[in-house]
């Protein structure tokens, strides 16, 4: 199995320095902040860790880390799919930089300047001073910013397709790390469809990190459970009804001042009224008690997801944490598990079989040679016989030591005869391979008898 080495970005690092700060006993975590690249394995390892559930910045810090070496993992993995973005693309993303921070400096300009506006009016109709009413106003002016770039300004980056950089807390790591899983599954499933070498080679590391996905999904589901627990709790429930009913006056004020000013419009024409006359402050706390409601039913819950979000709640985060989502994943890995088995066990049989092939060629090869060989030690022993034939019918070669082969019908045979026949006896009973080497045996002692046949 092919290691995976996993380069550690800086920010990486950096987030794994910052933990082992706070975490002087995870070895791990320092070894991360001072290495720029890891096995995959290690990571994996460190990965499928849970973090101390009593110190809440400690798990702040580890969940974030966990997302930073997703978001690594990811990368590497990309890496062999995709390149990096075309040169055109990051000019088109400056442009749209540019638009995004001109529209917020604009935008917080006139929203501020229209809470200003709207609650001066009102406060106005008081006695207070001055200074109370300047300061009420800003602080106005201040909630109405806070408004803007809670709604307003995420949309205008959503269409500008600018990422708009979330808080760091525990709902938004979750998600981050979500998205991560996801990232990485559709990247080791694009590697399965492929099917090439290197991945073949790296199904075991695939199957590993397959689980350790699937773990950090359950602690995904279980952190999730307490989230909403925190969220439903009474006193978050009173903060965000609280900010809401002071965005509420916002909205308030503004209506009051529209009303008023279209009512003084109105009713000059027909006489001289002032700003306080009963009629005119009639038709102003209409429209204003109209626009609030146009809040209330439309806009606070905005408002209320606003203040959770600020709060690390954000609904519109909890909702893609939640089961409809993570049961949909959890099956993508388990999918994704049983194509990577099935996988293995077709590589595993494939390699067999190439391993067997080989196999069978190299004894069919040792087969053929030994054919040849025997088939020249054969020919060889045809030719000897066929001399020895010949040495019997001449009366000068066919004579003998008179101890020396055996007798038939009262004469001696030749040596080289009386070898044969014990010779062949004993391939009678010896199997094929080791006939090779008897054969062999036999040409010698031939070679030997003929030699002192001729001699004698």
């Amino acid at each position: 199995m092919t290691n995976i080495r996993i380069p550690l970005s800086a920010e990486t690092r950096t987030g794994a320095a910052t933990l082992f700060e706070l975490d002087k006993v995870a070895l791990e975590v320092e070894n991360i902040a001072k290495s720029e690249e890891m096995d995959l394995a290690v990571l994996i390892t460190y990965l499928k860790l849970n973090t101390d559930e009593q110190n809440k910045q400690l798990k702040l810090e580890a969940a974030k880390l966990r997302t930073l070496i997703l978001q690594d993992i990811e990368k590497k993995l990309q890496a062999q799919l995709t390149q990096g973005r075309h040169a055109a693309e990051m000019t088109e993303q400056d442009k749209n930089k540019l638009k995004f921070w001109l529209l917020a400096i604009v935008g917080a300009f006139f929203f501020g300047c229209e809470g200003f506006d709207g609650i001066a009016t009102v406060v106005g109709l008081t006695s207070v001073s001055g200074i109370v009413a300047f300061g009420v106003a800003l602080l106005f002016s201040a909630i109405a910013v806070f408004v803007f770039c809670g709604f307003e300004l995420k949309q205008i980056a959503n269409h500008l397709g600018v990422k708009f950089k979330d808080a760091s807390n525990l709902v938004n790591e979750y998600v981050k790390q979500l998205a991560e899983i996801e990232g990485l599954l559709d990247t080791v499933e694009k590697i399965m469809t492929e099917d090439s070498q290197i991945a073949n080679n790296q199904l075991g590391e695939y199957q590993v990190m397959l689980e350790m996905l699937n773990k950090r999904l359950n602690h995904i589901k279980q952190e999730k459970e307490k989230l909403d627990e925190v969220k439903n709790a009474k006193k978050v429930k009173a903060i965000k009804l609280g900010f809401s009913l002071v965005a509420g006056a916002i909205f308030f004020s503004s209506g009051f001042f529209t009303g008023q000013a279209v009512a003084l419009f109105i009713a000059g024409l027909f006489v001289t009224a002032s700003a306080t006359f009963p009629p005119i402050l009639a038709a102003a706390v209409l429209l204003a008690g109209m626009s609030f409601l146009f809040y209330w039913f439309l806009q606070r819950p905005n408002m209320e997801n606003l203040i959770g979000r600020k709060m690390g709640l954000d609904d519109e985060k909890l909702e893609k944490l939640g089961t409809d989502h993570t049961d949909k994943i959890e099956e993508k890995i388990t999918s994704l598990q049983c194509r990577v088995l099935d996988k293995q066990e077709i590589v595993a049989c494939q390699n067999q079989v190439a391993s067997k092939s080989a196999e069978v060629k190299s004894l069919t090869a040792d087969l053929t040679v030994s054919e040849l060989s025997n088939a020249a030690l054969k020919q060889e022993l045809a030719e000897i016989k066929e001399k020895l034939s010949q040495s019997e019918e001449n009366p000068a070669r066919a004579k003998q030591k008179p101890d020396q082969g055996l007798m038939h019908e009262g004469k001696r045979l030749p040596e080289a005869l009386t070898l044969i026949g014990k010779y062949n006896r004993a391939l009678l009973f010896q199997p094929e391979p080791e006939q090779a080497a008897t054969i062999r045996s036999l040409k010698m002692d031939l070679r030997g008898a003929t030699l002192r046949e001729s001699q004698a």
